[in-house]
Order: C-alpha cells, then structure tokens, then sequence
C-alpha cells in the first residue's frame, strides 16, 4: 500500500472521509511495509489520522536485525499508538529455528507489541489437516525440516499467550486465572504481594499454572 506513487492522496482522502465522519476507522489486514515508514515517518502520522486500526509490520529476517525493526516500531510510536496495538508478522516453521523464533519472540516482549504469527506452507503443498492440540508429523502438515511438530505448536502457544498478557498488562499468563478457576481468597492474596516473582511462586504453591513471557520456552517446559 506505502509503495503506490498515489499514497499521500489516498490517506489524505481517507483523512478528510473520518474527519466528516463517513468513515469511523480503517485496517490493513496484510500489513505496512516498515522501511517504508522509516523512510518516510509523516506517512505514520497520515495513517494514524485516517483511522487505521492495529498497525502491523514485518519481521521475516534473523534475530540480528531487531534494531532495524524497533526503528520501525519508532515510527508507529511517534505517530500516537500505543505499543499494545501494534502487530509485528512473524513467519515461522520455516528458515529460521525454533530457538531464535523465541528469541525473536522476547524482544516483542521486551517491546510491549503483539506477534501475529504465521505458520509456513509452502505454495504447493496441497494438504494441511494441522490440528493445535494433537501430536502429529509431516504426513498431517508441513514441517519444516529445522523444525518438528512440538516446536512448531509449542511457539504459537508461547505467542498466544504472550498477546494475552500484552493486550492486558499482565506480567505473567495464567490458564486457571482466566478461566477464573482460582479462589477468591488467593486472588486478594496476590493483590497484595509487590513482586511478579512472589505472586507465581504463591500461585504455583497453590497448584496454579503460571507462565511469564520472558524466557526461551522449550516444548519439554511447556506449562
């Protein structure tokens, strides 16, 4: 979309159409290209005028490059969204291993933004009956070679629950908290401890599962 000679136009009209209340908000499902936006920070401003919702980039190269995209994030940052609301794509399953995937995974921790994770298929694989919750091999879906079924479910539970503490501001996840499957009392118990460390080590004295998001977590760790 930033590529087309016409985009100033575009968003301006977009602009104009919510400022007249003809539009309420917009959204870019696939995303803005981030070096587009480094490149040009008033178009950020123009976006976030026109009502675009969830701002989404892309990281798709290694680890190393994390400076390069949280320059990008900069940008969306400057522009007025909150680091809640931003969406960073990641493809996984594919070139890079599960290990600096997590890694990947960490800085959008340590950033505050949500991952919307991608799983890869290549274009003519013409099966797929991937199931989240069941051991399966690469007669059900695409495994990458570097990869193997655990990792692969293993990582998008890590990033679905991290989105859950990102949109929220929990400092750590908790399937029985959300369920709401904890007493009363343990809940005004943690209220009142200062630590995140304090409040899960309570937690799991009591037979809570915890997690927090700021460490590489293995399949065989999974809570």
């Amino acid at each position: 979309m930033l590529a087309n000679p016409c985009i100033e136009d575009i968003l301006n009209e977009l602009i104009e159409l919510k400022n007249d209340k003809k539009i309420l908000w917009c959204e870019a499902q696939s995303g803005f290209d981030g070096r587009i936006l480094k490149e040009k920070p008033p178009l950020a401003t123009m976006i976030k005028k026109a009502g675009f919702h969830y701002p989404r980039i892309a990281w798709d190269s290694r680890y190393e490059q994390h400076n390069e995209i949280k320059d990008q994030l900069n940008v969306l940052l400057g522009a007025g969204y909150k680091s809640k609301d931003i969406f960073v794509f990641m493809l996984y399953n594919w070139d890079i291993p599960f290990e600096e995937m997590e890694k990947k995974r960490l800085k959008c921790w340590e950033w505050q933004v949500q991952i919307a994770d991608c799983r890869f298929r290549p274009l003519d694989c013409t099966y797929d009956k991937y199931i989240p919750l069941k051991r399966q091999d690469a007669r059900d879906y695409y495994i990458h070679p570097d990869w193997i079924d655990a990792e692969v479910k293993q990582f998008r539970k890590n990033v679905r629950r991290q989105n859950i503490c990102v949109r929220h501001s929990f400092p750590f996840y908790s399937e029985d908290l959300r369920q709401k499957r904890v007493k009363e009392d343990i809940i005004r118990a943690i209220k009142r401890m200062k630590t995140v460390e304090e409040r899960v080590r309570y937690l799991e004295k009591n037979g809570i599962e915890c997690w927090i998001p700021d460490k590489v977590t293995y399949p065989s760790e999974a809570g």
